[in-house]
């Protein structure tokens, strides 16, 4: 069987449950994974307990994958690598056990992925001209990241609203931010474009984020896999420079790689010394 280990928080356990069933169907295996809750197509798996496979009660012939790629003997592997006729693979569980923020792994089987992962919008007042920015500061300023900050400056979110036409732009973000003096700082830059702000639950967020036509991301797997799942024309992704938390979306990551090749409607920003700049694709070095 194939078994998935959620860890993080929304975003990570779509790009965990996702790889989880995609090798699960490829493999022929059941698929022992929670369901995510909002997400109906999730609730036809098994859910067990997180200490059968964590804290040494896992069967001995399994093999694990950690961290973000997928490796055999040390070696990375695609997708496509784990099949049966693999010594490593025939006979023994999967247990994937880390973060997997790869495209590459999901590209073929997004289709797939979009009906597994279906979950109702969020009707806002929203028309198809209107944008959404998801501005992440919870966790980054509060949480586990904190004592390490890196939000998107202003600027990237400027660079992308100047870089197309909408009629109104609505914000959201973390209510527990909502009197922090950065969430303050932010709302004055934005009062210009008289914003209307949203923040909910998770849940109610990602499904607002996912209903707009236009979408301005943060760095964030949440604001991905929402622009992902959703029908939107354009949507926008930065591409920050080196940081001191050396940000997962940052472009020397180790493993991370999550920038959607093969759809029109993403335009990445990346920063510069001299500031943020629409790029091209093949601007981005790969890792």
């Amino acid at each position: 069987m194939v078994i998935t280990r959620y860890l993080g928080r929304l975003g990570n356990n779509l790009f965990q449950y996702s790889l989880g069933r995609i090798l699960a169907e490829k493999l022929g295996y059941p698929l022992q994974a929670n369901s995510i809750e909002g997400f109906v197509g999730t609730e036809d798996v098994f859910n067990i307990p997180d200490e059968t496979y964590h804290g040494g009660l896992m069967p001995h012939n399994h093999i694990r994958f950690v961290n973000q790629i997928l490796k055999i003997n040390d070696k990375p592997v695609g997708v496509n690598d784990i099949t049966h006729n693999n010594p490593f693979i025939k006979k023994r569980n999967v247990v994937l056990d880390g973060w997997f923020q790869r495209y590459e792994y999901y590209r073929g089987h997004k289709y797939k992925i979009k009906e597994w992962l279906r979950i109702e919008d969020i009707d806002v007042g929203q028309t198809p001209d209107d944008i959404i920015i998801h501005l992440r500061l919870g966790d980054c300023i509060l949480g586990d990241l904190a004592a390490d900050p890196y939000v998107m400056p202003f600027d990237y979110y400027e660079k992308a609203l100047n870089s197309t036409s909408f009629d109104k732009l609505y914000i959201c973000s973390d209510p527990e931010t909502l009197s922090h003096p950065m969430f303050e700082d932010y709302m004055e830059k934005f009062s210009k474009y008289s914003p209307t702000l949203l923040g909910g639950s998770a849940l109610e967020d990602f499904r607002a984020i996912k209903s707009f036509n236009k979408i301005i991301m943060s760095q964030s797997s949440f604001s991905w896999w929402a622009a992902f799942l959703s029908n939107a024309s354009e949507i926008f992704s930065p591409v920050p420079m080196p940081g001191p938390h050396g940000h997962e979306w940052s472009i020397d990551s180790p493993g991370v790689a999550i920038f959607v090749d093969d759809e029109d409607r993403y335009k990445y920003i990346k920063q510069y010394e001299d500031g943020w700049k629409l790029v091209n694709l093949e601007d981005i070095p790969e890792t």
